[in-house]
């Protein structure tokens, strides 16, 4: 079996490795040097501690699987004792679907009011996720903290996530993510447990913060030492921004981008 067209996340990849192998969480934990509960939090489906670049490095040197084989998946089966074992790509550990890496649907591109079937899009392909358009940005910022407050928009997309009530599609304005994210995308992105937020390094985030909402790189956490977050576009013409801890209301995870085709 081919996983043709997508990328699985790298905790999937590991997982998958481990199960083909038959090595337990506590053995790759001693071989860490880490405690268990950690490494089970780093590579669970819904694990909160993230799998940074560091530890992936580690696990590579251990398996003597290549990094890049770790971090995308691809190749991942010359690494295999058995084929077979690709036809569960989350190894033994979990059902979660593999989750393609980028994605686009001009088709879903503009939606607003237009039935699917009008598309040529069966409705029971498309799920449908809490969205916060331009338009409605200024009042998610005023009431994202009120546990009351409900997203009335919705949009379509068509994925392979388990969409759950942590996930939203936000429309982007402006170009500081470009060539990434172009101004106008919609973005499907994963709520972060607030206390997972210290331990975030590397990639794309949405953040709530005093009155602002950006979708920024984070590549320079320094939360645990000074209380301190860098925002990085990846537009050299915008520049970071230095955000205070106290100041975070909310994050997501950016996990697929819809854009139109140019």
């Amino acid at each position: 079996m081919q996983l043709i067209g997508y990328q699985l996340e790298p905790k999937q990849v590991v997982r998958l490795i481990m199960a083909d192998r038959k090595i337990k969480n506590r053995e790759l934990a001693i071989m860490l040097g880490i405690k268990e509960q950690n490494l089970s939090s780093m590579i669970s489906p819904n694990g909160a501690r993230p799998l940074t670049n560091d530890t992936l490095l580690d696990i590579s040197r251990l398996l003597n699987v290549p990094f890049d084989v770790l971090l995308t998946g691809e190749g991942v089966e010359a690494y295999l004792t058995s084929p077979e074992a690709l036809d569960k790509p989350n190894g033994e550990v979990s059902k979660e679907p593999a989750v393609p890496h980028r994605t686009r649907h001009p088709d879903l591109y503009d939606l607003e009011g237009v039935s699917l079937h009008v598309l040529g899009i069966p409705e029971e392909i498309a799920v449908f996720v809490p969205y916060v358009s331009r338009a409605a940005t200024a009042s998610y910022i005023e009431n994202a903290t009120n546990e009351n407050h409900r997203v009335l928009e919705v949009y379509p997309v068509i994925t392979n996530i388990a969409i759950t009530s942590r996930h939203i599609v936000f429309q982007v304005s402006g170009d500081s993510m470009e060539p990434t994210i172009v101004d106008g995308s919609r973005i499907l992105c994963q709520r972060i447990q607030k206390d997972s937020i210290r331990y975030l390094n590397g990639g794309v985030y949405v953040v709530l913060f005093s009155d602002q909402l950006v979708v920024k790189r984070i590549q320079n956490n320094s939360l645990p030492k000074d209380n301190t977050l860098t925002l990085d576009s990846d537009n050299a013409l915008h520049g970071s921004l230095v955000v205070l801890g106290d100041d975070i209301r909310g994050m997501w995870q950016v996990l697929e981008v819809y854009q139109k085709v140019k």
